[in-house]
């Protein structure tokens, strides 16, 4: 069974065109280093709060263009903004 959590990560990952989205399914954390193990890649703790920071930067760009020209860059806006909510969901789950 999975988590809401999880299943907005499948779908992230899908969108973003990963093929075989199962392979998360052999995803872990290593509690004791803060290290995510995810689909072959070796994901550190910092890492991910890099790319929280990132993906919030990005949304406030975003924001931006979107307020100054329009919908033109509301789809990248929305997909930065689903980023950084999934890695927050992950990291309040690996607090």
């Amino acid at each position: 069974m999975t988590t809401k959590q999880e299943e907005v990560i499948r779908k992230m990952a899908s969108a973003y065109g990963f093929q075989n989205v199962s392979k998360f399914d052999e995803s872990r954390y290593d509690s004791s280093t803060g290290t995510l193990y995810c689909n072959g890649y070796i994901i550190p703790y910092n890492s991910i709060q890099k790319a929280r920071e990132y993906f919030k930067q990005q949304m406030g760009y975003y924001k931006e263009l979107t307020d100054k020209n329009g919908s033109q860059f509301k789809d990248m806006l929305y997909c930065n903004t689903v980023a950084y909510n999934a890695i927050n969901m992950l990291l309040s789950k690996l607090d």
